[in-house]
């Protein structure tokens, strides 16, 4: 008859619920009581799957009924005792098998009933949101077509959420528990920091920008293992390409990679195709230079939270330039032309 103390010890040591100390306190009862025993039940319980059943499908009578067909299937597979050794042991080998049993429906019934984690989805349409605040305290602005996935409460051990378009992330710091942000086929860990993330599904990058803190940015292998991996400092630049399936690290030299957040252009003698890159970023437009010339001008400048109209006026008295609007379109040549 197995002891009580044995019981529950053992249960937990089949399920994995049991510390260093429990392991060695477990092998030391098992060999002075009941170690024969404790053999047949593992053998039994590695052998017999724990009967898979779902809300719909319960049913006792069908549960024991499956199990005791791998039970026999066990037992031909190589479970047989010497058979002086089974006259010996026959209440035992029939109560090892009962209790077996009864580990593998309970712990079927437990995944059953289990609490699901119930999971939020905030997005941002065609407007900046207002910050996500996350139950850790981290906080999460989105930028506009965003969406971020995340549990009601993290767990006791991890952080995760899910995520695509492109946002600002303020992450409490919490060394014990990581935040890891599942972006397509591309992971960002981290323990407290900032930064900004881009994934767009249809574009073939996905980037990530530190503005503070230190951030692992990888993807996964077939194993699910860290993959490709690159570790990001303020001021550095991760990219993944997804055609190639590579990732690098470069410094980010995009002064305005945050004014869809903070509303503010900063230019340092830049020219003037890559000011309207940044103007059709922000503002969600597209620029046509119809003079290769002007291509080779450069800006030092900064607006303070402007409407395009106002940043255009100004490069219209700037540069002498002729911007017209046709259609989504703003063409951008000399004046006179």
């Amino acid at each position: 008859m197995l002891h009580l103390t044995d019981r529950k010890l053992f249960v937990r040591f089949l399920t994995g619920n049991n510390g260093e100390k429990e392991i060695i306190e477990f092998s030391d009862k098992s060999q002075k009581r009941s170690g024969r025993i404790f053999k047949q039940i593992q053998i039994i319980w590695q052998k017999a799957a724990p009967v898979k059943i779902s809300p719909e499908q319960f049913n006792v009578d069908a549960a024991w009924s499956a199990l005791n067909t791998r039970i026999e299937k066990a037992d031909n597979q190589g479970l047989h005792l010497h058979s002086k050794k089974i006259r010996r042991f026959n209440t035992s080998v029939s109560l090892v098998v009962k209790f077996a049993a009864m580990l593998i429906i309970a712990f079927g019934i437990f995944q059953l009933f289990r609490p699901a984690q119930k999971f939020k989805i905030v997005s941002s349409g065609t407007a900046i949101a207002v910050p996500v605040s996350l139950s850790d305290g981290s906080l999460i602005q989105l930028n506009s077509n965003s969406s971020v996935k995340f549990p009601e409460k993290f767990g006791k051990t991890e952080r995760d959420l899910y995520f695509w378009g492109e946002a600002f992330f303020d992450i409490a710091a919490d060394k014990t528990k990581p935040f890891v942000i599942e972006a397509g086929e591309t992971r960002i860990k981290v323990v407290g920091t900032s930064f900004n993330v881009k994934a767009v599904p249809e574009s073939d990058k996905i980037e990530v920008v530190v503005n503070s803190g230190k951030v692992l940015f990888y993807t996964l292998s077939g194993n699910s293992a860290k993959g490709e991996q690159v570790l990001l400092e303020p001021g550095d630049k991760g990219v993944y390409v997804k055609s190639t399936k590579t990732i690098s690290r470069f410094k980010n030299e995009n002064l305005n990679f945050l004014s869809w957040k903070t509303g503010i252009l900063t230019f340092r003698e830049t020219a003037l195709n890559e000011v309207f890159k940044a103007l059709g970023q922000k503002f969600g437009a597209d620029f046509v230079i119809r003079d290769n010339e002007l291509e080779q001008l450069r800006l030092t400048a900064k607006f303070d939270n402007e409407s395009l109209d106002s940043v255009l006026d100004g490069l219209r008295l700037v540069f002498d330039i002729k911007i017209q609007k046709n259609g989504k379109d703003y063409l951008i040549s000399k004046n006179g032309r």
